[in-house]
């Protein structure tokens, strides 16, 4: 046997032998550091300190670090199921430390680890509540960055700043634009957001056909009578979230196996691999009040398309929405169809809208191994003069 071919057999056995044995190695997410600058619930905000490096490598690329920060700070957005961390993958595949090297304040929510004792969270915690307190945090914290003190009055916390969500996380980054009044969003991009659930392909077709019946159901069934136990009847365990994952693209799931396999013996794709698997195959529990309250309001009434939607007792009117809108969608997404994302320019007011599609599926278009040049390349040139 060849020296080279015996050199590989050996690191396909020993990789394959210990990814099973010691699969933390493997694993290399949540690699930035942070600080939690604020905690309510279950709910934390992150801030990432500006990078000391004055080059970073992502994705095979040399990317110079902005030696000046923009004005305006993001927040970043995760979506419900998922950990927050899926923003910062791995070290040379991190959305995060993308966006530091390109001058930008960085901010991430992180809705927690729920629970089935949190079946009864709702829109009204994350939209009404929690991102509201995020957002509020984020300005605090920057204005005393920028001013190098902590005193700061109601109006010097009136300060411009950037809602960046990926699928759910772009809805609820909607939602909050249009219950809050907050002028002071000045820029909002979405990533994979489905708005028209009923252009979700068989998902969307299946809400439109039971759309009816259950109108009919619920003028014969109380609600106040089944409030709880629908709570506990739609709390989705994460294990379940992660299945419903694979279901949607089963095939995607095989081929990348295969792919596995084939390259065994490459220490870094191995653990490129088993990281970014985690964020499929470790999911967090979907609260079942919320995705109740989706399915009936969003997927199966389809009230966003139609522009307003009510979340506690406050009406989120989309035509309120004023602030600068990049939307981007997935041009293979299976999960979020082209037309399902772009009916946001339809809904909201902004004179400064954009729709882009960019390649690849629901979780490529946002975080594979082409999405820095892709995706992100696209965020970062449309911020670089919205962010002032």
């Amino acid at each position: 046997m060849r020296p080279n071919l015996l050199n590989r057999s050996i690191s396909f056995v020993s990789n394959a032998v210990q990814r099973r044995l010691n699969a933390d190695e493997f694993i290399q997410v949540d690699q930035t550091p942070y600080q939690v600058i604020y905690k309510k619930d279950l709910m934390s905000l992150r801030y990432y300190h500006p990078l000391r490096e004055k080059s970073i490598e992502i994705e095979g690329e040399q990317i110079l670090v902005a030696k000046h920060q923009h004005h305006i700070p993001i927040l970043l957005v995760p979506p419900l199921g998922v950990y927050a961390w899926v923003f910062d993958l791995l070290v040379k595949r991190s959305f995060v430390r993308f966006l530091l090297a390109h001058g930008h304040r960085v901010y991430l929510v992180d809705w927690g680890e729920p629970g089935k004792s949190d079946a009864h969270l709702s829109l009204t915690n994350y939209v009404i509540d929690w991102l509201p307190n995020a957002i509020k945090h984020v300005r605090k914290h920057a204005f005393s960055e920028n001013t190098h003190t902590e005193d700061s009055t109601d109006s010097d916390l009136n300060q411009p700043i950037t809602l960046l969500g990926y699928c759910m996380g772009g809805l609820l980054s909607l939602l909050y634009a249009a219950t809050s009044d907050d002028e002071d969003v000045a820029n909002i991009i979405t990533i994979a957001s489905p708005i028209d659930f009923h252009e979700q392909d068989l998902i969307g077709k299946f809400s439109a056909v039971v759309k009816k019946p259950l109108e009919l159901a619920q003028r014969y069934v109380n609600p106040k009578h089944i409030k709880h136990l629908r709570q506990r009847f739609f709390h989705v365990k994460g294990k379940s979230v992660s299945k419903a994952f694979w279901l949607a693209d089963p095939l995607g799931s095989f081929k990348s196996y295969i792919s596995l396999v084939r390259n065994m013996a490459d220490r870094e794709y191995v653990i490129a691999y088993m990281s970014i698997s985690q964020w499929f195959t470790n999911m967090t529990d979907f609260p079942g009040a919320t995705l109740e309250e989706m399915m009936h309001k969003f997927s199966i009434q389809n009230q966003l398309a139609n522009g307003s939607v009510k979340i506690g007792s406050i009406i989120a009117d989309f035509s309120t929405i004023k602030s600068r809108l990049l939307a981007i969608a997935g041009d293979s997404d299976t999960i979020v169809s082209t037309k399902a994302a772009e009916k946001i320019l339809d809904i909201i007011s902004s004179t400064d809208k954009s729709f882009k599609v960019a390649p690849g599926g629901h979780a490529g278009v946002f975080g594979g191994r082409l999405s820095c040049v892709t995706t992100w390349q696209l965020c970062t040139n449309w911020l670089e003069r919205r962010s002032i």
